[in-house]
């Protein structure tokens, strides 16, 4: 149940249309043992991550990414205990890196996504040249929005169990510190996504998405200081000095600003404006067992 000899035979090459170099490297292998199969064979060929190397040919780019055909020599008189088998290298990308085979999905790394998320938010008191952005009345316009494109990370992992009461914890909480180059309170966790699966002999394990979104000014309540009365329950007044009911901006005391006050008041925290609110429980995403950062 050895392999007594593994010779080169020879190998072949192929490029495809977007430039992926591939080979094919083909062994003679020898066993002591006329029972021995192809999996004893599989154990002396080079290992999955391998770089290519044939002779005086050597490619930095390109790896062992699978393995062909491996049968026994078709002659007779060798008994069964010669083979030959090919080994695949190929410059093409990978999704992942493993250097060695493993039936159990628990062993395949996390799969890591990051993409774009299209949102909004609210316009702020004034624009890039320092103009107020208020209507000819000298009044922030209403429900005035604009883009606030943010990031969501998903990260898709194999797992043998999983703890729905976690899961649940987890939902809509922040992060309590650094994740993924972002600071505390940067990135908010979505609902999982859980599917049930089976390997082996019918051995049960779970593939599990999670997907963060993150937040330009951290995951806090930021609203405008705006309401239908000032701090003393006086209504809002019009250019004519006459009260109407609608919202008006306040300042930070609470008391309506002057007509064409272009310094609009948000919840921010920033100079004497109000803190924002904290809506959002904090939590070590670390916890669940999945990666925090980028390889």
């Amino acid at each position: 149940m050895t392999v007594t000899a593994a010779n080169v035979i020879f190998s072949d090459s192929s490029q495809t249309t977007d430039e992926v170099r591939e080979y094919s490297v083909y062994y003679q292998i020898t066993t002591n043992d006329r029972n021995d199969g192809p999996v004893t064979v599989r154990a002396s060929l080079p290992s999955f991550g391998a770089q290519y190397s044939y002779g005086n040919d050597s490619d930095p780019f390109a790896f062992v990414v699978g393995y062909g055909a491996i049968r026994p020599s078709e002659s007779p008189s060798e008994s069964l205990k010669s083979w030959t088998a090919e080994v695949r290298y190929s410059t093409r990308p990978r999704e992942n890196c493993t250097t060695s085979q493993s039936d159990s999905p628990l062993d395949k790394p996390p799969h890591i996504r990051i993409h774009g998320l299209r949102l909004t938010k609210p316009v702020p008191d004034k624009d890039l040249n320092n103009a107020a952005i208020v209507n000819t009345a000298g009044r922030p316009f209403d429900d005035l929005s604009m883009d606030d494109s943010a990031l969501a990370l998903s990260i898709v992992i194999n797992q043998a169990s999983v703890d729905l009461v976690t899961l649940d914890d987890f939902t809509d909480a922040v992060n309590d510190a650094a994740f993924y180059g972002l600071g505390a309170r940067k990135w908010k966790m979505e609902p999982p996504e859980i599917e049930l699966k089976y390997y082996g002999s019918c051995d049960i394990y779970y593939t599990v998405g999670y997907e963060f979104h993150s937040a330009t000014d951290e995951w806090t309540l930021r609203p405008a200081n705006v309401g239908f009365e000032n701090i003393n329950g006086d209504l809002p007044i019009d250019g004519q000095g006459n009260a109407f009911v609608g919202i008006a901006p306040l300042d930070a005391a609470g008391v309506f600003l002057p007509k064409g006050d272009p310094n609009i008041v948000f919840f921010n925290g920033a100079g004497a404006n109000p803190a924002p609110f904290e809506v959002y429980p904090e939590k070590d995403f670390g916890q669940l067992g999945i990666p925090t950062d980028l390889p």
